[in-house]
């Protein structure tokens, strides 16, 4: 029978990951040793410390929307590599967090000597579960790898981000038995799935607004990038003539040269950002969350629902109408 470290590579081919950061500790050395020999699959990446491994796998994933791998042991991974795992939960950067409880050998305590100061006795579940989409604990071999599975599912779908696998030290070394429920299924069947999209009728109440409208404005966010969305964006604005302003994670969803870019709104952005959007009497939101920065802490001249139209368009459902009231939301 495979084990769940073989298994775990061979979900990580099957999903198409690509790379692999980390320093090799506690269970997932044995993983670390099956990607040696794949470097024409599955490229690793050694750092010398885990905050390096956690920011190269979010920019990886920032410039690929593909999810890289933050690999290493558990309570490095839970301190060290957090700084990058909260990034990427921030900024939606979809990414994969491999990781072992440490339970083994010396931190093998019993529950009354569990705070004895081992790696093993930290409650990583909850450290992950704080700054993760997705966090599983795998106590058993197939577990781990089911795990493995579900958790790039929920990295890629909706509003991409990091999701992490806390596995038994015995779980990844363990054997993994193929011909009992629950089966383990080609991972790439779990990523087949339909974007969200709006209503045509909801789409055409926006048209309606815009044709109604005297001075629109479009400000785009990190969405645009997390959607790789610019051409659409730029459409967008030319076809209304719509100026675009931007929040900061948005810089660059138009070119700062285009004629209709105003350039970054809120609290350090252009005083010409800041004047086009407080004089826009319609504003529509592109896969920003309207922060406190980008309003300048709600201020009504910059940016007022009570006198502005306002819709927002978000990959996320919950997104829209999250920090105002908007007139109507879009998912896409």
């Amino acid at each position: 029978m495979p084990t769940a470290s073989e298994m775990i590579v061979q979900t990580l081919e099957e999903a198409g990951v690509e790379y692999v950061f980390g320093i090799p500790g506690g269970g997932t050395g044995q993983i670390f040793q099956l990607l040696y020999g794949r470097e024409d699959r599955i490229k690793t990446i050694l750092v010398r410390h885990e905050q390096v491994a956690a920011i190269m796998a979010d920019a990886y994933g920032r410039a690929s929307g593909k999810p890289a791998v933050v690999m290493g042991q558990g309570l490095f991974i839970g301190s060290n590599a957090s700084f990058g795992i909260m990034e990427a939960m921030l900024s939606s950067s979809p990414m994969l967090v491999l990781t072992d409880t440490s339970d083994g050998g010396a931190a093998q305590r019993p529950a009354n000597q569990s705070g004895a100061g081992e790696y093993g006795s930290i409650d990583l579940p909850n450290i992950f579960k704080s700054m993760s989409k997705y966090t599983a604990l795998a106590a058993s071999p197939k577990e781990a790898v089911l795990a493995t599975q579900m958790a790039i599912k929920h990295a890629i779908s909706g509003r991409p981000g990091p999701s992490s696998v806390v596995m038994r030290s015995a779980a990844i070394g363990g054997e993994v038995d193929v011909e009992s429920p629950p089966f383990i299924h080609n991972a790439a069947g779990f990523l087949n799935t339909a974007k969200p999209e709006s209503a045509p009728s909801d789409v055409q109440r926006v048209i309606d607004i815009l044709s109604e409208s005297r001075r629109p404005v479009l400000v785009a966010g990190n969405g645009v990038h997390v959607a790789r969305a610019h051409e659409q964006l730029q459409q967008l604005a030319e076809m209304w003539g719509m100026p675009v302003a931007t929040s900061y994670k948005g810089k660059s969803a138009i070119a700062e040269t285009h004629p209709l870019s105003v350039g970054m709104v809120g609290t350090y952005g252009q005083d010409v950002a800041n004047r086009v959007v407080g004089e826009a009497d319609t504003v529509i939101v592109v896969g920003a969350l309207l922060r406190s920065q980008e309003t300048v802490r709600e201020r009504p001249d910059i940016f007022d629902p009570r006198r502005q139209r306002v819709v927002q368009i978000d990959i996320d459902e919950r997104n829209a109408g999250w920090s105002f009231p908007v007139e109507i939301g879009l998912v896409g």
